[in-house]
């Protein structure tokens, strides 16, 4: 498995397990799901060395007779459009993808920071309150927000920390990093409406690798949607596989 799909499955386990959400050991996958309609409800992890057509039926069956959550995720390696006509006898469709990407860390050459500028690690109830406002807004499902307790109780297990730019005492940018072992995943980057475009985020991932190598992580990695993607390609990340996220109708 590589890095950005062990970090990206670690960090469910890690939220699930923080949240006391269930997670489930299925043979050939793991299932994360809820009682009460919380975010990550997802099937994850499917084990590659199993036959996709069984996996795919597998799946389907749980979801039906074990009431499991409808979405899972895959990577495109494993499952793709050779798989097509089996998803669909089964009623399940793509939804979206995310595009891995990976960013080595052992020759990095120091991003400087503007002046005026200042990078925070976020851990007051306000500041995390500010965060899950914005992630809420634009990277989580309406039905099942994230609120400031929860972060509260990501952070204090210290492989999470949440970062938060700031232009004169405002936050204009801000992301979380899962760090295992010595690679560092970035998740819900997102930047207030009215600072879009102003380059923020670019500073924000700059001082993060920063910090990351100073903490001698070797890698960044992240999983990036269709509108951030060449901004993830211009600051160096190299787009190394998809993962599909599918749905069962």
């Amino acid at each position: 498995m590589n890095d950005i799909a062990q970090n990206i499955y670690a960090f469910y386990e890690y939220v699930a397990k923080t949240k006391g959400i269930n997670l489930i050991a299925e043979k050939g996958y793991q299932v994360a799901y809820s009682d009460n309609n919380f975010w990550l409800e997802l099937i994850f992890n499917i084990d590659q060395t199993i036959k996709p057509e069984t996996i795919i039926e597998n799946i389907s069956s749980d979801i039906d007779n074990k009431n499991y959550p409808p979405y899972f995720m895959a990577e495109d390696s494993f499952l793709n459009s050779k798989h097509s006509v089996i998803l669909k006898n089964q009623g399940i469709v793509p939804l979206k993808i995310l595009r891995g990407m990976h960013l080595k860390l052992n020759k990095l050459q120091k991003s400087e920071i503007p002046s005026g500028i200042l990078l925070k690690e976020l851990s007051t109830e306000t500041e995390l309150k500010f965060f899950s406002d914005i992630i809420n807004q634009d990277l989580i499902p309406k039905s099942s927000p994230i609120d400031a307790y929860f972060l509260k109780k990501l952070i204090d297990q210290k492989q999470v920390s949440i970062f938060g730019l700031l232009l004169n005492e405002n936050i204009v940018s801000v992301a979380l990093t899962f760090v295992k072992t010595n690679c560092a995943g970035l998740y819900f980057i997102a930047t207030p409406r009215e600072f879009r475009k102003k380059g923020f985020a670019t500073i924000l991932i700059g001082q993060i690798k920063n910090i990351m190598f100073d903490r001698k992580i070797v890698s960044l990695v992240l999983h990036a949607n269709n509108r951030a993607f060449e901004l993830y390609k211009k600051i160096g990340f190299v787009h190394k596989n998809n993962f599909i996220i599918y749905k069962k109708l």
